[in-house]
């Protein structure tokens, strides 16, 4: 899983890079965005040829951002917590297709304040089709169904918030929001509350920290993205043992 994680995670690091500039993830060889020489295989391993690089071009020895390596380990990271979580096939493919889509809007949504609908939309239909090939493989397709009602909740408060406030909650946030819901609602109602809750909470945090700081003020803007895709994250890989705990 961390292999693979890593693996993904490098092709995040392309899908972050290029979908906000209106380039195709999937067509083009990788280059240096400074000198546009082209990227070799050897100069592209996940985290090694960063390290061996050391943070610099091989060409123009120009920086390369530390972001490529945290975003494959961090997706390494999640796909381990997957791995460890879930033993069905399909729930790890499924969860961890989440995690990498998470990890992308996050980045994607820090960086240029949007939330993609080419990356939610592909990954909800995935998401789902994994998690029905779970369901019927467990006899759970209760389960299916309480994704269904996760996603609606998820999706109605975002949308209600967005509603009262738009300007306060982009209309990305309420996707980004039915399709945690979705995935949350698949290991229970209980869970759908937890990642709502950590969003909201880290969220607020981060807010009050950014003020702390004096980076920000009551009234300054800021991407709602990454708190939320961070309490759907909390919500997969400890949602049922947290929502036990708060029911007590």
């Amino acid at each position: 899983m961390a292999l693979f994680g890593l693996v993904v995670g490098s092709f995040c690091n392309v899908v972050i890079y290029r979908l906000p500039r209106r380039l195709s993830p999937l067509r083009g060889r990788s280059h240096c965005p400074s000198c546009g020489s082209r990227i070799e295989w050897w100069q592209n391993i996940p985290v090694v040829s960063w390290l061996a690089l050391r943070g610099r071009c091989a060409s123009c020895k120009e920086p390369i951002p530390v972001l490529y390596p945290v975003v494959e380990s961090l997706v390494a990271l999640l796909f381990i917590g997957v791995g460890w979580r879930y033993e069905n096939w399909a729930e790890v493919a499924a969860f961890s297709a989440m995690a990498a889509s998470l990890v992308c809007v996050s980045f994607i949504d820090l960086d240029w304040r949007i939330i993609p609908r080419a990356i939610l939309y592909p990954a909800s239909g995935i998401v789902a089709g994994l998690l029905a090939v779970a369901a019927l493989s467990q006899h759970r397709m209760s389960s299916w169904l309480d994704a269904l009602a996760g996603g609606a909740i998820g999706f109605g408060v975002f949308y209600l918030i967005h509603a009262i406030s738009p300007r306060g909650m982009g209309f990305g946030d309420v996707r980004l929001a039915g399709f945690g819901g979705f995935g949350l609602g698949y290991l229970g109602l209980g869970s759908v509350a937890v990642g709502l809750m950590a969003a909201f909470a880290l969220g607020g945090l981060a807010g009050l920290g950014l003020i702390a700081a004096g980076r920000a003020n009551r009234h300054s803007s800021m991407p709602f993205g990454p708190a939320l895709a961070t309490g759907i994250a909390v919500g997969i890989l400890w949602g049922p043992e947290l929502a036990r705990a708060w029911l007590g």
